[in-house]
Parts: C-alpha cells; structure tokens; sequence
C-alpha cells in the first residue's frame, strides 16, 4: 500500500484510513466538493446503509430518508456539510483538484466527499470546517 505525504493547501485536511483487507484505502476529502466528471463511481467510497432499496421499494440513494440513521439524508459518497445536503458538486474546483491528484498517485483509493464550503456562505464555512 502507498502512503501519501504530501504538504497541503490550508483549506484541505485529508484522512487516510485503511480497511482491515489493506485492499482498498479511503481517503475523506474535506474541500470545496467534487465535480463528478471524471471521477467514475467506482472511484468513490459507497456508505453501504444509502444503497439498496428501503421497506416501501424506493431507491435509498434518492429517497430523501437518512436510512443508515448517522444524520444525514442520502449521504452515499459523502456530505455537503455547507448546505447540509447529499449534493457535494464543486463550485470552485479546488475539491475536485485535489481528489484528482490523490488518484492520480493511488488510484485504488475511493474518495469521500466532504464538503464543507460555499462561496455563498463566507461566513459559515468556518463553522462547516468543525462541524
């Protein structure tokens, strides 16, 4: 397994935890969101309680129910903690940059997307980054 040691841009923090198989490493990536182009699915880390169909046969990704019970609705490859919301689309790019460059140097490794900043919102990304 590879090991990535980088120096990072203030606004990112990256943690890096291994499943018990030491196959496949997640990395949670706290920045301004992901935009999906590019980035295959595969390539993200699936919360395995918001996929599957629920008790009324409803897609879990899209039902609008935190079916796993963590408080937070449909959050299958990560959270918009800017919003408070499943969709982490990247605005600004610096998020999706990142992540490409995480991939780039190990590419079995599956994203997390948490997002904790809007641009819309100086005054609360702050308050996101603890969150």
């Amino acid at each position: 397994m590879k090991t990535i040691l980088t120096r990072t841009v203030p606004l990112i923090l990256v943690f890096l935890y291994s499943t018990i198989s030491m196959a496949a490493m997640v990395v949670a990536v706290i920045d301004t969101g992901l935009d999906r182009m590019g980035f295959p699915e595969a390539s993200l880390w699936t919360n395995a309680g918001e996929v599957g169909v629920d008790s009324k046969g409803r897609d879990k990704r899209t039902n609008g129910v935190d079916d796993d019970g963590n408080g937070f609705i449909d959050d299958v490859h990560g959270f918009n903690f800017a919003e408070n919301k499943a969709d982490f689309s990247d605005s600004n790019g610096h998020g999706t940059h990142i992540a490409g460059i995480i991939r780039r140097q190990s590419p079995e490794t599956h994203l997390m997307i948490l997002k904790y900043y809007a641009p819309h919102k100086p005054h609360e990304n702050l308050k996101n980054t603890a969150r």
